[in-house]
Formats: C-alpha cells, sequence, structure tokens
C-alpha cells in the first residue's frame, strides 16, 4: 500500500503542479493575448494614420502634376510670347530704318522742291510781267530754251 501511496502522491503531487504551471501559463497566455491585442490596436491605429498620410501625399502629388503641367504650359506660351515679341521687335526695327529713310527722301524732295521754286519763281514772275506782250509762238520756245537751261545747272 504504501507504493500504492506514494505513487498517488506523486501523481497528485504532478497533476496539482502541471495545474499550477498550467494556469501560469493561461495567465502569460491571456496577458500575453491582451498585449497583442493592443499592439494589434495600436498597429491598426498606426496604420490607418499612415494610410490618411498616404492618401494626403497621393492629393498633394497629383496637384503638383497639375502644376507642373500647367507650369509647363506656361513657359511653353512664354516662348512662343517671346517669339512674337522678337518678330514685332524685327518688324519696329523695319519700319524704324523704312521711316528713317522715308524721312531723308523726303527731305532730299522738299530741298529738290525749294531749289525748283527758287529756279521756277523769277521765270513766273518774268512771265506774269511779260503776259500782256507776249509773242506766244516765239515766247514759248523761249521759255523752252530757259526752262531747258536752268535744269542743266547744277
Amino acid at each position: 500500500m504504501k507504493t500504492l501511496r506514494s505513487q498517488l502522491f506523486r501523481t497528485t503531487t504532478r497533476a496539482l503542479v502541471i495545474d499550477h504551471w498550467r494556469r501560469q501559463m493561461t495567465e502569460k497566455v491571456k496577458k500575453l493575448r491582451g498585449l497583442l491585442q493592443e499592439r494589434s490596436d495600436e498597429l491598426r491605429d498606426k496604420n490607418s494614420e499612415v494610410q490618411g498620410y498616404m492618401r494626403e501625399a497621393k492629393l498633394r502629388k497629383e496637384e503638383l502634376q497639375h502644376t507642373v503641367s500647367q507650369l509647363q504650359n506656361s513657359r511653353l506660351e512664354v516662348v512662343e510670347l517671346n517669339s512674337q515679341l522678337e518678330h514685332e521687335r524685327k518688324k519696329v526695327k523695319f519700319l524704324e530704318e523704312l521711316a528713317t529713310s522715308d524721312q531723308e527722301q523726303i527731305i532730299n524732295f522738299a530741298n529738290n522742291f525749294e531749289k525748283l521754286d527758287a529756279e521756277l519763281s523769277p521765270l513766273i514772275n518774268e512771265i506774269k510781267r511779260n503776259a500782256g506782250t507776249i509773242n506766244y509762238s516765239d515766247d514759248s520756245e523761249n521759255i523752252i530754251a530757259r526752262i531747258e537751261k536752268n535744269q542743266t545747272k547744277p
């Protein structure tokens, strides 16, 4: 009986030790489960926060792409406008040169006109004075000869 009793004691002791160990493990598992659940909740919150940042970053990226596109279009418009401006500058320069040339021609024409007026004025005055006494056939030849003579003078 002793052996039976000792076996029963050992078995009971083992059962108590195993039960005690199982309870400790169950408590540890519960604690770990709680810690894991807290960590999981924290990670889920962090994940949600990161997802929000990702959405904001994506929106900003799209806005920046749109802005870059607008800037590229503006750059092309500026290049086109600079080309048009350069073309208009060339036109203005040409017109200024043309105006300067025309102005010189007008001044030369005015000077020539004044010289011609100075040469013709005495002839016209003489014609007016002699208008009553002129023999038209002789005087017209005389006038033509005087005009030709005045034209050949430098």
